[in-house]
C-alpha cells in the first residue's frame, strides 16, 4: 500500500483514524468503532469536506487492493495448512498440505478480463420471416468492469 496517500494530515484525529482503520480492509462500521467514531458522522465528513472524501476514496481504493493481493497469493501460492493423520481414531501424525482456491482465481479473472471470462448468456430468436434477434447479458461485464 502506498504511503504517500492524505490520511493522516488532517487536523481532526478521528478522521485520521478512521482512515487508518478503514484503509486496512475494516468495514465502515469497524472502522468506526476502532476510531471512537460514530458512523453518522463519517457520512456528514464525506458530505462535507472534500478532501476527506478524496482521501476515502484513496483508503477504500487500497484496502481492495490488499485485498486483491491475498486473493492472489491464496489462489497461486496457496495457504498450508497442517491436519492430523489417524489410524483407528488417533492421531499418530501431522501431515502439512498446500491448498489453492480456484475459486478465488476465476474471480481474479473475471475481473480483470470480464470480456473473456465473464458469464454469458446468448440467446437467439428466429421468427417467420428470417427475423433474428439475438439478446446478449451484458450486466456481468457491467458488474465486474
Amino acid at each position: 500500500m502506498a504511503s504517500a496517500r492524505p490520511y493522516h494530515d488532517f487536523q481532526h484525529p478521528k478522521k485520521a483514524a478512521f482512515l487508518a482503520a478503514y484503509r486496512e480492509g475494516n468495514s465502515i462500521k469497524a472502522a468506526t468503532a476502532i476510531a471512537g467514531v460514530d458512523r453518522t458522522a463519517v457520512y456528514k465528513w464525506l458530505e462535507a469536506d472534500a478532501h476527506f472524501a478524496v482521501a476515502f476514496g484513496l483508503a477504500k481504493q487500497d484496502a481492495v487492493e490488499a485485498f486483491e493481493q491475498e486473493a492472489r497469493r491464496r489462489a497461486i501460492d496457496g495457504v498450508k495448512k497442517v491436519r492430523g493423520v489417524y489410524h483407528e481414531g488417533v492421531i499418530v501424525g501431522y501431515q502439512e498440505e498446500t491448498e489453492y482456491s480456484d475459486t478465488l482465481l476465476i474471480f481474479m479473472l473475471k475481473g480483470m478480463a470480464p470480456e473473456k471470462y465473464r458469464e454469458r448468456q446468448d440467446i437467439s430468436l428466429a421468427g417467420a420471416k428470417g427475423l433474428k434477434i439475438v439478446i446478449e447479458d451484458t450486466a456481468s461485464a457491467d458488474v465486474a468492469g
